[in-house]
């Protein structure tokens, strides 16, 4: 070939054999003529991929065995009262930033809520003390150990509400005392703010009460004064009926605008939770104006009664509404009062983080075996391309890495 003659394009890179001669250069190479390549250069192949694997296991054998503990956690299944779980729903969303689509407290989005307290710094700031974990992580700023511990920390809530966590950590004890610790912590913030919701459902409830009680007064010494004066009026057993289906109305009614004005302290008026409560509360609003109206629903309309016998109804139906108004905040005061004496907390440990007997990282024989076939790969796919590539371009390239050498 003429390149021998030719002494510039002699050279060829160091690590191949000059004498071996190309590979015909045409694309209908048959995968045997590859592999006759390979073959050819075996020595290169096998020279790169043992190189690659002694380097992973230097590599793998140089990490630390990295230890997971694991626990998990049930959060409390809804509220105790409706005020009250909206009371506790405005706190607790309070205390991850609120404005998080948290509204309803179901179980699915109570387990979303409790993940969120887990990562506050507020609540890690003792573990951090306890386990000197600023020493341990060789952090100078708080900060920095936050990050670390994000890293470090894995929450994750289930379907069905169930809350994992799981430490990473090279110590094993630490890793399940780290663990155990997050779950101490988690329930002395949420006692505390259960007890500091119950309050202020309380003291907000006592305020209506007192408005409740002049209301269900005022409305029995009418009914009484209009039954003195006129004598008792039987009405119809359906006009009753219609009479008891809006008082009840209106108490479901009266609860939930609470609720609303509960809510507002936390959210705004644009956020999910508030617009959901509002149609709501205009979803009860039509019921109730469809039972009044004539001819809106099963219940006969109060214009087929004769008129005193109206006034009569309007008199019990305000009388019957304020009755089931105050028996309803009276019973959700119960609730709050009951609450707030209550310090226990009613999160469920269904399984306690233990110490780790085998380590989780790092899996250092598949670190090795891609490594293996990483070199393998990769020198093999060079000697195709290097083979397959001319010779004054196999010349330059040859005089490159020399130059590169000798500058060294």
């Amino acid at each position: 070939m003429q390149h021998k003659d030719n002494p510039e394009l002699s050279c060829q890179l160091p690590s191949l054999d000059p004498d071996v001669p190309l590979l015909p250069q045409n694309t209908s190479s048959c995968l045997l003529d590859y592999l006759e390549m390979l073959i050819i250069r075996s020595k290169f192949v096998i020279g790169i991929t043992v190189v690659a694997t002694i380097l992973a296991v230097i590599y793998a054998f140089t990490l630390p065995n990295i230890y997971t503990a694991k626990a998990k956690i049930l959060p409390p299944q809804g509220g105790s009262g409706l005020l009250s779980s909206a009371m506790m729903q405005g706190a607790l969303a309070a205390a991850v930033g609120g404005g998080g689509d948290f509204g309803g407290l179901t179980d699915s989005k109570s387990a979303k809520l409790y993940s969120e307290l887990l990562k506050i710094e507020s609540l890690r700031d003792p573990i951090i003390e306890r386990f000197n974990l600023q020493g341990v992580y060789k952090k100078k700023y708080r900060e920095d150990v936050y990050k670390t511990m994000l890293k470090m920390i894995a929450i994750q809530s289930g379907k069905e509400g169930i809350i994992s966590i799981s430490v990473d950590d090279k110590d094993p004890k630490r890793a399940a005392g780290i663990a155990n610790a997050l779950i101490d912590e988690l329930k002395k913030l949420t006692t505390q703010m259960s007890v500091t919701g119950a309050n202020n459902s309380k003291a907000f409830l006592e305020e209506r009460i007192v408005k409740a009680r002049e209301d269900l007064a005022l409305a029995e010494n009418n009914l009484k004064f209009f039954q003195g004066k006129y004598k008792t009026l039987d009405a119809t057993q359906q006009a009753s009926v219609s009479v008891n289906a809006i008082s009840q109305l209106t108490a479901q009614l009266t609860n939930q605008e609470i609720q609303l004005g509960i809510l507002r302290r936390t959210y705004a008026d644009s956020s999910q939770e508030i617009k959901s409560l509002q149609q709501s509360i205009a979803v009860l609003k039509g019921k109730i104006a469809n039972l009044q109206s004539s001819g809106g629903g099963s219940l006969p309309g109060f214009e087929k009664i004769p008129e005193r016998g109206q006034e009569y109804l309007h008199l019990m139906r305000t009388f019957k509404t304020a009755e089931a108004v105050h028996d309803m905040l009276v019973r959700q005061y119960e609730v709050s009062k009951l609450n707030a004496e209550n310090d226990v907390s009613t999160i469920q440990v269904i399984q306690k983080a233990l110490v780790p007997e085998r380590k989780s990282k790092p899996a250092r024989l598949k670190l090795i075996l891609s490594a293996f076939f990483i070199g393998l790969l990769m020198s093999s796919i060079w000697v195709l391309i290097f083979e397959n590539i001319s010779p004054a371009i196999r010349c330059r390239l040859s005089g490159i890495f020399r130059h590169q050498l000798e500058r060294k």
